[in-house]
């Protein structure tokens, strides 16, 4: 009897082995599989592109500037200032100094405006306006769970020296519930502001009212749909073009949100920022970090393939992790979406074929 359960024993532990041998061997093709699968279903990639200098990449790109200042750690905005030509503004994401640092077309900080008492709670936009008013969205909102987020309003100094400044500030919310965003644009000539919500699926063009009120809460409208993960937007100064922008490229809009075309950016460690030049014919591009990288990139969209205005979509506030459906736009520096999720998959498979295999035997 001891003998007959030493060798069942055996004969389980046999069978389990050669499971466990079947298992990786499935594991290991359906890996090949999928990279074969991968390799063959993506676009032809020109490495030349990625190791020639950055500002000899996309479109005609060239580097207008580094951002060299040390308080700008991580630039989430940027905007042409309408009455000082050559100049810009700036300001850092969540937890800085509630300061818009004016850039001359070195970089070089020239001016810092600083708004007195204001929260910087996830300042992620500037945007300039009619009137030579400069606007800066709070907006950001990663969960997608804050009520309201605020929007504060300044005019332009006439002298660019550092200096406190006058605010309004006005409490906007979003009529289909709370949303993350990182675009804020303000028409030229009427004033109009508009968010653009950042988010995987669902992201949307929210238009503010005719005139913003101080008192009480401004709900801004889906009036279209939007491209995915965009984090910065801007007018063209006629205000008959809108630019958007997201981590990979940019988009062209005529100013009814139709889409016009699309825009080669270069390579960004984390591209979040944009400004439409005073010309109207190139736009800056911009990326968090030290030392941050602004290049100048010649506004020169295809425009035949406009495509009728989106309706907008009727959306469920987002939740963490989840958007709401639009189109999912290449991520991760360009890269598409599957390549993650493959990629994700596949390590689970991994992990099911390595699991100890005295845990998968009884």
């Amino acid at each position: 009897m001891v003998t007959e359960s030493v060798r069942t024993v055996h004969r389980r532990n046999g069978r389990g082995a050669r499971h466990a041998a079947r298992v990786r061997a499935l594991a290991a093709a359906a890996v090949g599989l999928g990279l074969a699968a991968g390799l063959a279903a993506a676009p032809a990639v020109d490495v030349r592109a990625y190791a020639e200098p950055p500002d000899q990449q996309s479109g005609g790109a060239r580097k207008a500037f580094d951002i060299t200042d040390e308080r700008i750690t991580e630039s989430s905005g940027l905007a042409a200032s309408t009455m000082h030509d050559g100049h810009y503004y700036t300001v850092n994401d969540s937890g800085g100094e509630p300061d818009i640092f004016a850039l001359d077309e070195t970089g070089e900080v020239v001016a810092t405006v600083e708004l007195g008492e204001v929260l910087a709670r996830d300042w992620e936009a500037v945007s300039t306006g009619p009137d030579s008013r400069l606007w800066v969205g709070d907006i950001g909102d990663n969960s997608a769970e804050l009520e309201s987020v605020m929007l504060y309003r300044i005019y332009e100094p006439t002298e660019l020296v550092d200096a406190s400044a006058p605010w309004s500030s006005f409490e906007i919310t979003y009529e289909d519930g709370p949303h993350d965003a990182e675009a804020l644009l303000v028409h030229p000539t009427t004033g109009r502001v508009y968010v653009v919500t950042k988010a995987l699926r669902g992201a949307g063009v929210y238009e503010g009212p005719e005139e913003l009120a101080t008192e009480g809460v401004n709900v801004f409208t889906r009036v279209a749909d939007a491209p995915a993960l965009v984090t910065d937007g801007a007018f063209t100064p006629d205000g008959s073009r809108v630019v958007l922008r997201t981590y990979a490229k940019g988009f062209v809009f005529d100013a009814d949100w139709t889409k016009r075309g699309e825009l080669a950016l270069p390579v960004q460690p984390q591209g979040e920022s944009l400004a439409v030049g005073a010309d109207g014919a190139h736009v800056l591009a911009g990326s968090e970090g030290r030392r941050s990288a602004v290049y100048r990139v010649p506004l020169a969209a295809r425009t035949d393939n406009a495509t009728p205005t989106p309706k907008p979509t009727q959306t469920t506030p987002a939740t963490p992790g989840r958007g709401g459906g639009g189109v999912l736009d290449p991520i991760l520096g360009g890269m598409p979406w599957w390549i993650p999720a493959g990629a994700l998959g596949l390590a689970v498979l991994a992990g099911v074929a390595a699991y100890p295999r005295s845990r998968r035997v009884g």
